[in-house]
């Protein structure tokens, strides 16, 4: 019997065919073998190119690629700090303003004597009683005619706005309030540096309407 003979181009086919698919598969393995792992991604570091994997600890990983030798080289998590809330200035606490004294009951005017002078005729021409002017040494004997004294009065500047009294013998703050025809709460706000008492005294000071 006869044998048969094998077409040359269908051998040159197969030959073909198989080194197209060996080639497939070395392509194929060289991939899987280059790819990067999983999570990962591929990046030049001063003309080298790396491969960066992130951990679940949020800690930076330089993984080896395959055909550059070396070690993994970790990097140090870099930590992002919260911006701080700015803490508020303490407030400055007011000063209370220093209180004004109350200016002096009493101030003093020069009086030349004449031979017509008697102290009372002296604490009605001045804002002053006899006692008032006796509690500064001012007395009967000091009335000689030429004579320079310094006579105590009221101050006026003690009360602004309202009128400088001075309290007599047996004068109190409600007997004044109502020769004055005030009330008692009316005579208090006018004369504010007066204790919780309306305590007063002979040749005090106090204001009225």
């Amino acid at each position: 019997m006869r044998q048969q003979k094998l077409d040359p181009i269908l051998i040159l086919m197969i030959i073909l065919v198989a080194i197209v698919l060996a080639l497939a598969v070395f392509l194929t393995v060289l991939f899987i073998q280059n790819r990067p792992p999983a999570g990962t991604s591929t990046v030049v570091v001063e003309g080298v190119e790396v491969t960066i994997n992130m951990d679940p600890n949020q800690e930076v990983i330089l993984v080896e690629n395959p055909g550059q030798g070396g070690e993994a080289t970790a990097v140090p998590t870099v930590i992002i700090l919260p911006t701080a809330t700015p803490i508020p200035l303490p407030t400055e606490t007011p000063i209370p303003p220093t209180p004004i004294p109350a200016p002096d009951q009493v101030i003093f005017v020069s009086h030349s004597v004449s031979s017509l002078d008697t102290l009372y005729s002296l604490s009605n021409q001045y804002n002053t009683t006899i006692p008032l002017m006796a509690r500064f040494g001012v007395s009967s004997a000091n009335l000689v005619p030429g004579n320079v004294i310094s006579i105590a009065v009221a101050n006026p500047a003690y009360c602004p706005g309202h009128n400088a009294y001075v309290v007599g013998e047996g004068e109190t703050a409600f007997s004044i309030s109502q020769w004055a025809g005030i009330t008692l709460d009316e005579f208090r706000q006018i004369n504010p540096y007066l204790d919780a008492n309306f305590t007063i005294h002979l040749t005090d000071v106090v204001c009225i309407p």
